[in-house]
């Protein structure tokens, strides 16, 4: 378990926009001044009539996202033989077969209330 810090720089009323940052207990720095700053569309991360603490939870969860992937670029910064790997792919193409998951049926019996609320929408 991870704890995930957040800092809000701005909002911009106008577009309904949220500038913020992250860091976390797994990341080198736990300051979010020390990372980049993101924008994110208020509606992408809740729906409407949402409160401010579903805001700030929705906003721990992509922050929870962006501190995995950041935390994995910071692995790549100290291993310079991994960023040469990396690197000697530049100009590279490949194809690969992939099994794709079958999409469940659909009878006509899905129940979207129940939907909305498995998936926390409601």
């Amino acid at each position: 378990m991870a704890t995930i810090y957040t800092k809000v720089h701005e909002y911009n009323k106008e577009t309904q926009a949220i500038v913020v940052s992250f860091a976390s207990t797994e990341t080198k720095s736990q300051n979010p001044d020390s990372y980049e700053k993101i924008n994110y569309s208020i509606h992408y991360l809740v729906g409407e009539g949402a409160s401010q603490q579903d805001l700030k939870d929705a906003l721990s969860k992509v922050g929870l996202d962006w501190c995995e992937t950041h935390c994995k670029k910071e692995m790549l910064d100290g291993k310079p033989e991994k960023q040469t790997e990396v690197e000697n792919l530049v100009g590279t193409s490949w194809s690969k077969d992939l099994e794709k998951p079958e999409a469940p049926d659909i009878d006509g019996s899905l129940d979207l209330t129940q939907l909305k609320v498995d998936l926390g929408l409601t």
